[in-house]
């Protein structure tokens, strides 16, 4: 998203057009990720993460050497395509590797690099791009992409093809009442971080900090991220609903802080000390949804990274759409107290959640 302003000028187009990018992106992963995760549940899984990392990295140079912006979105929606299989066999594949016990490590390990990705790869992104152009990124990210298809092909053992039917039969149980709400929750709960995430940089300049010290307090969110994100392997042993619960708890009361605590003129390490508990709880929340889907999709456990890719991106949608209708009629203020409701509301049910499931 950093790089959208460039992307947009490179094409001939607004910031806002620009954004299309981003939209299409994540429509695309929320509509594919299910149907492409029933397709490919009976293919080998070393094969096919080894083929989809290339794929991505096909879409990346497609973009990369775009001549147009149509050609552009067409490459992202493909690129969406590829995330929604990705995302969606990765951490059921991670789980079926690991076994029960050791679960809930795996899941954390996936998800601290679903999180240093994000918090690191953005701003490092961002400062290569300034330097070198946003095609040439994408070019280096393509190059990562393939010899990461070369590493599942080479590393990840042999798997047995899950029986058509068994697909079949998590698809049916897809629809019932316990695992459409625990989708809803998730979606809900993300909504209300990616509501205030989306437009964090636009509250804080609104209060006066400068570029570097924006950079500042996103690094902060970062390193918090990545040490949420070890926390949740252990977290994951003594009950998922509860810490998650407690992680939602972090996260509104973090944005109530950043949204009511830092004012114009105001010290900017109060911006820092919420970023920094902002980034733990959300980076503890990665692996702790994947865990309360494949623990609480009883009957659909190799789909849940797939309906939890698509209230991921359901949510980014939905923040961003959200955000930008409330940023039109009131300050950025507005946008960061709405995401800690949103935040808080979805610990009160996780803690119900945990309640009900340990009596």
């Amino acid at each position: 998203m950093s790089l959208l302003p460039r992307i947009g000028h490179s094409f001939g187009v607004s910031e806002g057009t620009a954004g299309t990018l981003v939209s299409v992106y994540a429509i695309v992963v929320t509509i594919g990720s299910i149907p492409l995760g029933v397709a490919l549940a009976s293919l080998s899984r070393r094969w096919t993460l080894a083929i989809l990392a290339a794929g991505f990295a096909i879409a990346n140079v497609g973009f990369a050497f775009s001549t147009n912006f149509v050609e552009a979105v067409v490459f992202r929606a493909v690129g969406g395509g590829v995330h929604a299989a990705f995302f969606g066999i990765i951490f059921v594949t991670a789980a079926e590797l690991s076994g029960p016990a050791r679960r809930g490590v795996a899941l954390a390990i996936i998800g601290l690099g679903v999180t240093c990705g994000l918090a690191f790869g953005v701003p490092l992104g961002t400062a290569l791009g300034a330097v070198f152009g946003w095609r040439d990124i994408f070019l280096v990210a393509s190059g990562l992409l393939l010899i990461a298809a070369a590493l599942f092909a080479i590393l990840l053992p042999r798997s047995r093809p899950e029986p058509q039917s068994g697909t079949r039969d998590q698809v049916k149980t897809l629809a019932r009442r316990p695992v459409v709400a625990s989708a809803l929750l998730i979606t809900l709960l993300l909504t209300g971080h990616y509501l205030a995430y989306t437009y964090i940089a636009t509250f804080l300049h609104h209060v006066g900090l400068n570029q570097g010290g924006i950079a500042a307090a996103f690094f902060a969110f970062g390193v918090c991220a990545a040490a949420g994100s070890a926390l949740a392997g252990i977290a994951h042993k003594v009950a998922p609903h509860l810490a998650s619960a407690v992680a939602a708890l972090l996260i509104s009361g973090a944005l109530a802080l950043i949204g009511l605590g830092v004012q114009p003129q105001s010290s900017s390490a109060l911006a820092f000390v919420g970023m920094g508990v902002w980034g733990l709880g959300y980076g503890a929340l990665v692996p702790l949804i994947q865990s309360i889907g494949i623990t609480s999709f009883v009957g659909a456990e190799r789909l849940a990274p797939s309906v939890i890719n698509s209230s991921f991106n359901l949510a980014i949608f939905a923040g961003a759409t959200i955000g930008a209708a409330a940023l039109s009629i009131g300050p950025p203020t507005v946008v960061v107290l709405a995401g800690a409701v949103l935040a808080a509301l979805s610990a009160a049910l996780l803690g119900r959640q945990s309640r009900t499931r340990h009596g």
